[in-house]
């Protein structure tokens, strides 16, 4: 393109012509053609009067380096304010009649504007949960020989001339032939479609009838987004078997070594920890999902060590683990690999699914999550162990049992009495008030708090304290409990002295939760207090009156996702161990129904009998080698 500077010239003045940012659109316009080349190159280097946006901006502008290659791709811009689509759509229209339209064009504009149309990415801003990972794909477009071909436009046959006489009859001589340019193709759009199963029936596959949240391209017609046809999704398709991967791990129990195969199907979980993908194990076929995360070779991973000594009905099962390079071994780094347990789904999207239902979770579901919640929790308390990331993407969920499995013990940490800890610890929405205080010598009772939201979270169908920033979630917690006393600052962390805040009345749960049971506003009032020790511990909760519909042996649990579905039995919610019964022996005749306690008997679990020596608080607790 670095032809002679007269074609460069006349190609840029007349690109300059019909070329425009349109706000702050990546869609192309066209100017009219009687603005002049020059005005228009001149006011292109300079600020826009109209739009306030400097020429650089702009997803065309001729300049800067490499000027003799006329128009040149710019990086694309966020708008700070996305157009609308219906805006797009629009732009694409006028477009495209201005480029029916029958006034003569340019050869050279005609050359110019095929490269000049290229479809554009136009990224559509929305607001992420924080408590999300970013899952955003590149947002380079993609190559343009990557369309359809363009559909070429059949003109109409042009009548033969009639023939001249002054010449021969017989050879008539030809009419001059006009130039033929390559046909002109309306513009097409590329759009992020951020939610593309907006765009087709929900799925049957899952109860939740909720796909993966992955953002796609999809080809927008006059700005509209459509899914792929589904005769491109249905044609043959020539795949081969997927690899199978065999590494020599160890057993998540006892450490002995065994072999394991399987494949390496898709990603579904990636963050600052690592990757986690589910897998196929062979040749049982049985799903599986391995946590791959750096291992820094300075110290042990925590979240292994404390994988290892766990076991319980409501936390995910670790199956094996093992150490490999990745796929860089130059780089020299060492990966741990966590095989674990697979289950679909989470709490977190089944409150998304009755969310788009424009509903709330059934209250007797919220029941049954939150029962067996404070069961994993008081498990793993008693063992001194604290989650410190109880939010409800990890809280997994079998849809077909309804069993809930805690995860991601990455920041979990057994905690020694008078050793000091992190306090930004907690995603925000969950964190307790003595974290934002800043306390470092935190109890087991930050979990509470964070299952208080949770709860809460789940009857109301959106976070109980959304706040934007650390010093913002203190605002939110302020506006319903109140301004904290002196007294209450000081229990939450003693070194906190400025307290200095504007004196707030609290405001009534009942108000909070309109049309609740009251007693799941009197439990939450007893999980979401000020002072650490005044809040309910988990096996305490887990014996209030709340519960009581899943300890009756009538309850069943309906199918809320299809009103015509059958219901079912609740999962086994009450098969306690000798190490949960020893936790608080003085909550068994609350915390164990009629029905269930000859089933215990039978296991050698009969609390109630004298012989029943319950474990010492010494013998629960956890240890790490």
């Amino acid at each position: 393109m670095a032809g002679d500077d007269t074609g460069t010239a006349g190609r840029k003045g007349a690109a300059a012509q019909h070329t425009r940012s349109r706000s702050s659109s990546c869609v192309e316009r066209r100017r009219p053609p009687s603005r002049a080349p020059s005005s228009w190159a001149a006011s292109a280097r300079q600020p826009s009067s109209r739009h306030g946006r400097p020429a650089h901006c702009l997803p065309w502008c001729p300049g800067g380096p490499g000027i003799g290659d006329g128009l040149q791709p710019r990086a694309l811009h966020k708008p700070p304010h996305p157009r609308p689509l219906q805006c797009v759509r629009s732009s694409l229209h006028h477009t495209y009649l201005q480029l029916l339209h029958p006034n003569p064009i340019h050869p050279q504009i005609q050359f110019l504007l095929p490269s000049s149309l290229h479809s554009r990415v136009c990224p559509t801003t929305h607001d992420r949960d924080p408590r999300e990972p970013p899952t955003h794909p590149d947002s380079t477009p993609p190559a343009a020989n990557n369309f359809p071909p363009p559909r070429t436009p059949t003109s109409p046959k042009t009548p033969d001339p009639p023939a001249h006489h002054h010449g021969s009859p017989t050879h008539p001589s030809p009419p001059p032939t006009p130039p033929q340019h390559p046909p002109l193709r309306p513009p097409t759009a590329i759009v992020f479609c951020p939610r593309p199963w907006q765009t087709r029936p929900l799925s049957t596959r899952s109860p939740y009838n909720e796909p993966e949240p992955a953002i796609g391209l999809f080809l927008s017609k006059n700005g509209w987004c459509v899914p792929p046809s589904p005769a491109a999704s249905t044609a043959p398709k020539l795949t081969r078997p997927p690899e199978i991967i065999r590494e020599k791990v160890q057993d998540g129990v006892t450490g002995d070594y065994k072999d394991l195969a399987y494949t390496q199907c898709k990603i579904v979980g990636n963050g600052s920890f690592g990757v986690v993908f589910q897998t196929k194990l062979s040749p049982s076929g049985e799903d599986a999902a391995i946590k791959r995360v750096l291992q820094d070779k300075r110290f042990k991973n925590r979240e292994l060590q404390i994988m290892r000594i766990v076991r319980h009905p409501n936390i995910v099962e670790l199956k094996a683990f093992f150490y490999n390079n990745g796929d860089r071994p130059q780089k020299d780094e060492v990966y741990l690999n966590l095989v674990l347990e697979y289950v679909p789904e989470t709490v977190y999207r089944a409150s998304r699914y009755f969310n788009k239902m424009k509903t709330v979770m059934p209250i007797l579901e919220t029941k049954l999550y939150t029962y067996q919640l404070f069961r994993s929790l008081a498990y793993i308390h008693s063992q001194g162990i604290c989650h410190r990331d109880i939010k409800p993407q990890n809280l997994l969920l079998d849809p077909s049992t309804g069993i809930l499995k805690l995860c991601d013990f990455g920041s979990a940490k057994i905690l020694v009495e008078n050793e000091p800890n992190v306090s930004y610890i907690c995603s925000r929405y969950y964190r307790a008030p003595e974290l934002i205080f800043g306390a470092t010598n935190y109890t087991t009772k930050i979990d509470v708090w964070s299952t208080g939201c949770v709860m809460a979270e789940l009857m109301l169908g959106q976070p109980l304290f959304p706040g934007e920033s650390g010093i913002d979630q203190l605002v939110e917690i302020i506006k319903v409990l109140g301004t904290p006393t002196r007294d209450q600052i000081r229990t939450m962390n003693p070194n906190y002295m400025e307290h200095k805040f504007p004196q707030i009345k609290p405001h009534p749960f009942n108000k909070v939760f309109r049309k609740a049971d009251p007693s799941a506003i009197d439990l939450i009032s007893k999980l979401l207090e000020y002072t650490p020790t005044q809040r309910l511990s988990a096996i305490d909760a887990m014996v209030q009156p709340f519960f009581d519909e899943l300890r009756d042996p009538q309850t069943r649990l309906p199918d809320s996702r299809h009103p015509n579905g059958a219901t079912r039995d609740l999962p086994e919610l009450f098969n306690f161990t000798h190490h949960e019964l020893s936790i608080a022996p003085q909550l068994n005749q609350q915390l164990v129904p009629q029905h269930i306690r000859p089933r215990l008997q039978q296991q050698g679990l009969d609390f109630e009998s004298p012989s029943f020596k319950p474990l010492t608080k010494d013998q629960m607790m956890a240890r790490l080698d």
